[in-house]
């Protein structure tokens, strides 16, 4: 989740979901959205055991610790710090199953036209945690909203694509593109789309407070401490949620919060880091969320020297190896990626693994022709723990190849701050990418083809991808699409300022009597039909 936001703004995205294993995440930070701080635990109320659900928590509650701070209760910031709040307290459109098929939420219906230039969606009668009604006015002041770069956070980039939307009575909108457009490409936005009561939709309110119509609703949040979640009497499946209540509990480090799942004071975690999962096994149910969530990205500064030649940064890249890196960081878990698409999108190309991967004698052949000076420098962020490792094994692997890569530690905010005004030389950092569509890696802004683009700057990307990923977004049919990722992957491949290492693998640990935990292709996590006991 960077981790670079969903899709866009804040750091991921143009305007857009990843961890770096999060909250550790750099991703957050990458989105534009930093923030320090959280409960230390402070006693660990002895002799309670996990097992038996001690530290106090009752059949029906669900108490889940987290190493990532919250962030606001504004869903138009994608970013992972959120992903407690987003699909509890919010309703979107559409969800995506494992298989990344579309399900209703509040849209019960969408039908397109032939010409692929607009959706007729259908809303079901629902109301908001206050108990006003949703209708398609609060659709269009969210689509108003995600458009304004200025308030649109994660949303802008991933609704470019509209160009109105019309009221078709009270539960029916009509929503028409600027061109003919992808169905991938709607069902993407329809799925990242959060339903926000219209008179609350604005950054100021949501800082503090919730307006959506989601399972659960809002009891009380003391900052970098807790935050209560109840049992939404509106919502509009009344057999859910099956919790009474939801209680996140942040911490400062992944340690307290397993001491507190081990003392009972704690039945679920989110993220835990791998090195961690030993200490719980057997006592805890462990579950990994989705392969499609997101990518850790390896990047280099195409404005910067040595990397300013094409045929260097080519050449550096073939000294990635990704199946040892995955190995280290998380055990094997995951795919090895040859880019920023996962096995599940219809970019994703494994014979680029073997046209383009590691290769140790061409990335000494490449290093000799094209590099004028054989030394560089990666910043290395605190989170996540496996980026440390990544560059290191990276890092061996150049100098056997005759380069020499420096690794800085470099805090947070020093590193978004860096990057965002192009100093950053060569870093390693996920993005969220759980989407169907071509187009919508375009949104991220460490692959946008525009001046927004963090690694190319004002000039932004070069010709070739700048056409590539016009195309992606130009692509309608399947043979276009077939075509446009053929030519994306070219053009990523030939520029090669950006490359796939592997898909994170993120873990969700849970106690031995909690069930009906789930998560979606983006690892938010659904809990309406989760009970305890």
């Amino acid at each position: 989740m960077l981790r670079q936001s969903l899709f866009g703004k804040p750091a991921f995205n143009q305007s857009g979901p990843g961890r770096a294993r999060r909250g550790r995440r750099v991703r957050a930070a990458l989105l534009g959205a930093l923030l320090t701080g959280a409960l230390a635990l402070t006693a660990c109320a002895g002799g309670a055991s996990a097992a038996s659900g001690g530290g106090g928590i009752g059949p029906g509650q669900l108490v889940l610790g987290t190493s990532e701070p919250l962030v606001s209760f504004d869903p138009y910031n994608g970013i992972d710090q959120n992903y407690v709040i987003d699909h509890t307290l919010y309703s979107y459109l559409i969800t995506y199953n494992k298989n990344r098929d579309p399900e209703p939420d509040l849209a019960t219906s969408w039908t397109f036209a032939p010409d692929n230039r607009s959706v007729t969606i259908h809303l079901r009668k629902a109301d908001f945690s206050d108990g006003t009604p949703v209708t398609a006015s609060d659709i269009i002041a969210g689509v108003k909203r995600a458009q304004n770069p200025v308030t649109g956070e994660t949303q802008t980039g991933v609704a470019k694509f509209i160009a109105s939307v019309t009221a078709q009575g009270a539960q029916a909108v009509v929503v028409r593109f600027k061109q003919p457009t992808a169905r991938d490409t709607v069902l993407d936005w329809m799925f990242f789309f959060p339903i926000v009561e219209a008179a609350k939709d604005n950054p100021g309110y949501l800082q503090n407070n919730a307006a959506g119509s989601g399972p659960f609703m809002l009891q009380s949040y003391s900052p970098n401490n807790s935050l209560v979640m109840v049992r939404n009497p509106h919502y509009y499946n009344p057999s859910e949620p099956k919790l009474k209540s939801v209680t996140i509990k942040f911490f400062n480090d992944q340690s307290s919060m397993v001491a507190a799942l081990q003392f009972g004071q704690l039945n679920a975690a989110q993220f835990v880091d791998y090195n961690l999962l030993s200490q719980l096994q057997g006592q805890f149910n462990i579950r990994t969320g989705s392969p499609d969530a997101e990518t850790m990205i390896f990047y280099l500064n195409p404005t910067q020297a040595p990397f300013n030649v094409e045929g260097c940064r080519e050449a550096i890249m073939r000294a990635v190896d990704r199946k040892a890196i995955m190995q280290v960081v998380q055990g094997g878990e995951g795919y090895p990626v040859p880019g920023p698409f996962t096995p599940g999108s219809a970019g994703y190309d494994a014979a680029l693994l073997n046209s383009d991967g590691f290769n140790l004698a061409a990335a000494k052949a490449g290093i000799a022709a094209h590099c004028v000076t054989k030394t560089a420098t990666a910043v290395v962020q605190p989170d996540p723990s496996g980026v440390q490792q990544a560059l290191e094994i990276i890092q061996q692997d150049l100098a056997t190849a005759g380069f020499t890569l420096n690794l800085e530690p470099q805090d947070s905010a020093t590193f978004v701050t860096a990057l965002h005004a192009g100093q950053t030389q060569a870093a390693l950092y996920p993005t969220v990418n759980p989407f169907l569509s071509l187009g919508a890696l375009t949104t991220n802004r460490g692959f946008s083809p525009l001046s927004d683009n963090y690694w190319w700057g004002k000039g932004g990307a070069p010709a070739q991808y700048a056409k590539a990923a016009q195309q992606a977004e130009d692509a309608v049919t399947p043979t276009q699409i077939a075509a446009a990722a053929a030519a994306f992957n070219t053009a990523l491949v030939d520029q090669a300022w950006a490359t796939g290492v592997y898909t994170e693998a993120n873990h969700f640990v849970l106690n031995k009597d909690v069930s009906g935990f789930d998560t979606n292709p983006a690892d938010m996590i659904e809990l309406a039909q989760t009970t305890v006991g």
